[in-house]
């Protein structure tokens, strides 16, 4: 017989994404950014959590996050800091 399920889609689980457009100007701001994702773990049971960010920046922080944080690169632009 037919399972109760069929013909549905399965529910999608929400995402929580941020990236950082380039920040910080220097690395010693990469705690108090890190930081400012760490009550995002609170949450993880109802969604994925992703920080993205810029290539240059994830070796120096992607063991940094609370456990179940995601990290991956975003990409980069010349224009410098901030949204481009």
């Amino acid at each position: 017989g037919a399972s109760a399920g069929a013909g549905r889609p399965a529910a999608r689980r929400p995402i929580v994404g941020g990236n950082w457009k380039c920040n910080p100007a220097s690395t010693a701001q990469l705690p108090e950014l890190v930081a400012n994702f760490d009550g995002a773990a609170a949450y993880l049971d109802a969604c994925d959590v992703y920080v993205c960010p810029s290539n240059l920046h994830v070796a120096l922080v992607k063991d940094s996050f609370k456990p179940g944080i995601a990290v991956t690169p975003q990409n980069c632009n010349f224009g410098g800091c901030g949204a481009y």
